[in-house]
């Protein structure tokens, strides 16, 4: 099962409600030979589409991994919104997000 990291923040993604307040947050996703965004939020997105095999072997390793980090030691702390904001500055989102209308942020 390959797997990577991307430390990088998604505002358009199913979490960032969460995320853009400093409630830590990850994506998880398979990897694919198509180009595109596929059929994910389309009216296009039905059960047909799934692949069931992926879908099962990432819910058995999402679930080791949460059993593992509820088990551990390690305390992931809530960012205050000026450190979440810094952190889409330094990604050089802010800008695009502000023209855009999606900086959700009253301070500059």
């Amino acid at each position: 099962h390959p797997i990577s990291t991307v430390p990088r923040m998604v505002p358009h993604s199913d979490h960032w409600p969460f995320v853009r307040w400093g409630v830590p947050g990850y994506t998880v996703s398979s990897v694919s030979d198509s180009a595109g965004r596929g059929w994910g939020h389309t009216e296009a997105d039905t059960l047909d589409k799934l692949e069931r095999r992926t879908l099962r072997e990432q819910a058995i390793l999402l679930t080791e991994l949460v059993v593992e980090v509820a088990d551990s030691e390690v305390t992931i702390e809530h960012a205050d919104a000026e450190t979440m904001a810094g952190y889409l500055k330094e990604e050089d989102q802010a800008t695009g997000m502000k023209k855009t209308g999606d900086w959700p942020y009253e301070f500059e």
